[in-house]
């Protein structure tokens, strides 16, 4: 599953990916905190009053959080080529680490134990995006970007399904509508893909550039 950050910065979302077993290699905004270790927590002593504190707090001698853009900086590119463009390889600097998602740690909520990646890229002009992704320990660089890359061409079959098949051209009011439309657009979106696909017969006749046999 492969998802930009209007998905990727709900926890809820990351984690319901996981507990269906699915893969994600979803982007996230760049205030999203995580921990570079893992983090140690402790529950406050308890005062003379009052009842036994039940709220989690990061012990003294924890690692901090610290937000995505921060760490990103800090750390360590390498360039890695996803795919052919038509003026050579398509390549950028990425890092790729382990972290631990830190949403909700100041409200006492502890960091779960197992890790998560960390993908950055660094886009021309020195730009960062960053994405999460719970691939397996191990996983190499070059295979989690051309994981996340796989996104491009969801954004450029969806923008091809607008313009040219007109898939936000529904004025019905009903769901059954839509989905029949939707339905339409992906055969024909789908149809498309295969002519696109079909090798192109040579021409036949000398002097008759772009004349064919059928």
């Amino acid at each position: 599953m492969v998802a930009d950050a209007g998905y990727g910065n709900s926890g809820t979302f990351r984690d319901g990916l996981g507990q269906r077993g699915l893969r994600y290699v979803v982007g996230v905004a760049p205030e999203t905190v995580v921990f570079a270790r893992p983090p140690r927590w402790r529950l406050p002593k308890q005062g003379r009053r009052g009842k036994p504190p039940t709220r989690w707090v990061l012990a003294d001698d924890s690692t901090r959080p610290v937000a995505v853009a921060e760490l990103g900086r800090q750390l360590p590119r390498r360039r890695v080529a996803w795919r052919e463009g038509t003026k050579g390889a398509l390549s950028a600097p990425f890092a790729w680490v382990r972290v631990w998602p830190g949403a909700d740690w100041h409200r006492g909520l502890r960091v779960r134990p197992e890790p998560v990646w960390l993908l950055v890229e660094e886009q021309p002009g020195g730009v960062l995006k960053f994405a999460l992704s719970n691939l397996p320990a191990g996983t190499p660089r070059r295979a989690a970007v051309r994981l996340w890359k796989q996104r491009w061409r969801v954004e450029q079959g969806h923008q091809q399904m607008k313009e040219e098949l007109r898939l936000d051209h529904f004025d019905g009011r009903s769901w059954q509508g839509f989905h029949h439309l939707a339905a339409i657009v992906l055969l024909a979106y789908g149809f498309l893909l295969l002519e696109q696909a079909r090798p192109q017969p040579e021409p036949t006749g000398p002097g008759k550039k772009g004349a064919y046999c059928r």
